[in-house]
C-alpha cells in the first residue's frame, strides 16, 4: 500500500509561484511513489488579504483589476484540475487545523515551498500549522519552506519553534536567511540547503497566445510586483522600441501589452522572449528553465538589510551576474541595463542555462533521497 503524504502550503494564494510550487511539491511525491494529498487550511486575514484581497489591492486601475480577476480565474482553475485536496478549512485555530490534520492518518507531513514560515503577520506567526505543531501525529518534513520575511520572534515563540524544529526527521530550506534561522533557534539543527521544488520539476508545453507565438520580432518581457519604481518605463525610454515587442505579466506595465496567461502559459511562456526583466523569484526560475536570458531585481528596500530570494537564487547558481538591485531612479544603472539589453538583443551576447540548472537538480535529487528514508522508515509515531 502507498504510504500517504499531506502537504500544507500556500495553497490559494492568488500568485503564479505559490500556485506552481504547489503543483511542483504535489508532483515530486506522486512521483516518488506516495499517495499525495494538498491540505488546504487558511487562516481568515491571511486568506481574505492574499487570496481574496491581492485581486482588487494590487490593481492600479479598473483595466488592470479586470485582468487580475481574469488570470484569478484561471489560477483557482489550475489547482482545481491538479491538485487533489482535503475540504477547505478556514479557521483562526491552529489547534483545529492540526486536529483536522490529524483525521487525515497521514504517514507524513510536508511543509513547503513558498514563504510559509515568514513571520510577517502575527496570524501566520509561531504557533501556525505552517511549522507543523509537535502535536501532528505523523512523520514531519519541511521540504524547502522559505522565511522571507520578519524574523523577529518573543522568547515564547522561539522555545516552541525549538520543540518544533526538533521533531522533524528531515528540514530541507530554500534560502540561506532560512537555514541561519533554524540553526539560531535549534542549535544542534543542520538543515539542508536546497532550491525551489519547480527546478526538480518538468512541466508540459501548453498553447500559448498566437499574438506572443506568431511575431517575428524581438520580444521583452516586464514580471514585476508593485513596487517597481518605473523601472520598465525608464528603460524603454533607452532603446530603439520600433522593432522590440514589449510585454508584461502580473502587472501592467505602460505602453506594453498585458498577458492574462494561466499558470501552465506561466511554466512556458518565458522560452517567447528575448529577455525577462522581473523581481518575480519564480519569473526568474522559469526564465532559466526556458533557457531566456533574464536579469533579477530587488525592487524593496526591505533588501537593503537582507539578502533577497532572487539574490540568493541566482548566487547559488552561479549567476550573480544576472542580478540587480534597483531601489530608486538610478541613471547609470540604467544606462549599464540598457547597453546589457542591446548585447542581448543583437546576438553579441548570449547565456546557456543547462549547467547552473543542473546544480539545483543534483541537490534537490540529493535531498529527495534523504525524504524517502524517513518516510520509508518503519514508523514508531
Amino acid at each position: 500500500m502507498k504510504k500517504k503524504i499531506g502537504i500544507v502550503t500556500y495553497l490559494r494564494s492568488n500568485n503564479y509561484g505559490a500556485r506552481i510550487q504547489g503543483y511542483a511539491m504535489y508532483k515530486v511525491f506522486k512521483d516518488a511513489g506516495y499517495e499525495v494529498e494538498m491540505i488546504d487550511v487558511d487562516y481568515p486575514k491571511r486568506y481574505y488579504k492574499y487570496c481574496l484581497g491581492r485581486i482588487v489591492g494590487h490593481s492600479a486601475s479598473l483595466k488592470e483589476w479586470v485582468y487580475k480577476y481574469i488570470v484569478a480565474v484561471k489560477m483557482i482553475r489550475f489547482t482545481k484540475r491538479y491538485l487533489p485536496a482535503t475540504k477547505h478549512l478556514i479557521t483562526s485555530s491552529t489547534d483545529k487545523m492540526t486536529d483536522f490534520v490529524n483525521s487525515r492518518n497521514y504517514d507524513a507531513v510536508v511543509c513547503g515551498s513558498d514563504e510559509i514560515w515568514s513571520s510577517r503577520t502575527k496570524e501566520i506567526a509561531p504557533p501556525s500549522i505552517y511549522f507543523l505543531p509537535e502535536k501532528i501525529q505523523a512523520k514531519c518534513i519541511a521540504f524547502t519552506p522559505s522565511a522571507n520575511g520578519n524574523h523577529t520572534f518573543t522568547d515564547a515563540e522561539r522555545k516552541w519553534l525549538k520543540k518544533t524544529f526538533e521533531n522533524y526527521g528531515y528540514i530541507g530550506v530554500r534560502d540561506k536567511l532560512t537555514k541561519r534561522l533554524v540553526e539560531s533557534i535549534a542549535k544542534d539543527s543542520t538543515p539542508d540547503l536546497i532550491f525551489d521544488p519547480t527546478l526538480y520539476t518538468d512541466f508540459e508545453k501548453t498553447a500559448l497566445p498566437e499574438k506572443l507565438t506568431k511575431s517575428r520580432k524581438k520580444k521583452i518581457a516586464f514580471v514585476f510586483t508593485r513596487p517597481h519604481n518605473d523601472f520598465p518605463e525608464e528603460l524603454l525610454k533607452r532603446l530603439d522600441t520600433e522593432d522590440i515587442e514589449c510585454y508584461s505579466i502580473f502587472t501592467l506595465v505602460k505602453n506594453t501589452t498585458f498577458l492574462p496567461i494561466s499558470p501552465e502559459q506561466f511554466t512556458c511562456v518565458f522560452q517567447e522572449f528575448d529577455i525577462v526583466f522581473t523581481n518575480f523569484f519564480h519569473g526568474v526560475i522559469f526564465s532559466l528553465k526556458n533557457q531566456t536570458p533574464v536579469l533579477g531585481f530587488d525592487t524593496f528596500e526591505k533588501y537593503l538589510h537582507r539578502e533577497s530570494k532572487v539574490k540568493d537564487l541566482l548566487t547559488r547558481l552561479e549567476l550573480p551576474e544576472l542580478f540587480r538591485s534597483y531601489l530608486k531612479y538610478d541613471e547609470t544603472k540604467l544606462e549599464e541595463i540598457a547597453t546589457w539589453t542591446k548585447s542581448v538583443l543583437s546576438g553579441e551576447q548570449s547565456y546557456d542555462f543547462t549547467d547552473n540548472l543542473r546544480i539545483a537538480y543534483d541537490v534537490l535529487d540529493d535531498s529527495m533521497k534523504k525524504v524517502k528514508e524517513v518516510i520509508d522508515e518503519e514508523s514508531t509515531i
